[in-house]
């Protein structure tokens, strides 16, 4: 696709978020996430400029959005039509990222990336004045860099520095420090056998992204915690309008649900690239050993609808109409255990290089996400599109050759 043709995609989403949030109902959870949260937040940043106290603020996450959003609010006489221009900006951005990383050549793959589209928790950030999108958007460009750009000094240090603005936007987001350690370590190599300069790339890598874990180190030291001291559990809640949930875990259910709405994804793409996966018997066993191991993760937690322990929204909706065993939904664990089986699958069917990152990234992911009290659906669905479309038409996938291929061609050379 042409670059000229991303920039009219941009456009036209552009104006139609921003018209949208002109006119939409000031009502619903999204709405109230603006005006109890996000835009109180940006307002009181605008207001204090410059001598702004970060140790307290209205918002769980990192201030880096709330910080940009304010320094425009105050230059443009606090004019909320801005605040919602940039905010659609933003999520344009992560719509033609994710076309940039899903773009092969000479394939059409690159419309695949309109997927996130399909999310509407994506929608929602770009409509009303929420960080997420901001914070796919620097996860998109760490996977562009991993996925798109091999590891060189100069590349690791400027990974270092997006490494920093990552955590600034969003703290939750520091596993991305996993993916570029195995970027690092994996080089343009496909094993994964140690040797003196893949260790000697991992240490310069390391080195690169301390800087980011001293920016979280900061944070955690200026709030007692994770998050704000509002949004921790020991604080009383006097706000008006505050919600009272706590943001701290963990919460051992997030692993299940997660893979259980990537299982979803996959059993909805699975026919489009059956073809391409490996279907010897030494890939079944190893398969199946993969969901025997997840099994217990998947049954161990309670996986019931439950609004108190932060299991509602999307797919827990679902499931509380679905029956439950011993606090355990007949729904979510099943799905999960698949989930992992078809995950499994489809990394092993990728060259090794494009399967240790793509499988470092979705556990780098998880295990972050398991810090959040809240398993809420918007905090894992638009990421999960991002995955599913990077597994299935990512540089990993075009590597691949139709299974027939392969075994054709093993064949021939046994001859």
């Amino acid at each position: 696709m042409r670059f000229s043709g991303l920039w009219w995609i941009g456009i036209i989403l552009i104006i139609g978020w921003v018209i949208v949030a002109r006119f939409a109902p000031q009502s619903g959870t999204p709405y109230l996430d603006q005006i109890q949260y996000h835009l109180p937040t940006i307002q009181q940043f605008a207001q204090d400029w410059p001598g702004i106290d970060l140790t307290d603020y209205n918002a769980a996450s990192a201030p880096g959005y709330h910080l940009v959003l304010a320094f425009f609010y105050r230059q443009t006489g606090e004019s909320l039509l801005v605040l919602q221009v940039l905010n659609a900006v933003i999520a344009a951005g992560c719509v033609l990222a994710l076309v940039r990383l899903c773009d092969q050549p000479g394939r059409r793959t690159a419309w695949l990336g309109l997927g996130l589209l399909l999310s509407p928790y994506f929608h929602y950030a770009a409509i009303w004045i929420r960080p997420d999108n901001a914070g796919w958007l620097t996860v998109l460009v760490c996977l562009w860099v991993v996925f798109k750009r091999r590891p060189t000094p100069l590349r690791m240090w400027m990974s270092g520095i997006l490494l920093m603005v990552v955590v600034l936007v969003r703290q939750s987001h520091i596993w991305c420090a996993l993916l570029f350690w195995a970027w690092a370590y994996m080089g343009e190599e496909d094993s994964i056998r140690p040797n003196r300069h893949r260790l000697k790339r991992l240490g310069m890598m390391i080195l690169c992204s301390l800087p980011a874990f001293g920016l979280l180190g900061a944070f955690i030291w200026m709030w007692g915690g994770l998050v704000p001291p509002r949004f921790q559990t020991s604080y009383q809640v006097t706000i008006p309008h505050h919600s009272g949930w706590k943001h701290e875990g963990p919460n051992w259910s997030v692993p299940m649900f997660i893979l259980s709405l990537l299982g979803g994804l996959l059993l909805i793409v699975l026919p489009g690239i059956w073809k391409k996966l490996r279907k010897d018997r030494t890939l079944w066993t190893r398969v199946g050993l993969m969901m025997l191991i997840w099994l217990p993760v998947a049954v161990l937690p309670a996986s019931s609808w439950s609004e108190t322990q932060g299991r509602y929204s999307g797919l827990w909706n679902l499931a509380k109409h679905w029956p439950v065993v011993e606090d355990r939904s007949v729904l979510l664990v099943p799905l999960s255990v698949i989930g992992a089986g078809l995950l499994g699958w489809v990394l092993m069917s990728q060259p090794k290089r494009w399967g240790v990152l793509a499988g470092v990234t979705i556990s780098g992911f998880i295990l972050a996400q398991t810090a959040n009290a809240m398993a809420w659906q918007k905090y894992y669905e638009p990421f999960l599109l991002i995955y599913v479309l990077l597994l299935v038409c990512g540089p990993g996938w075009e590597a691949c050759t139709e299974w027939s291929s392969r075994r054709t061609a093993s064949e021939r050379d046994a001859r």
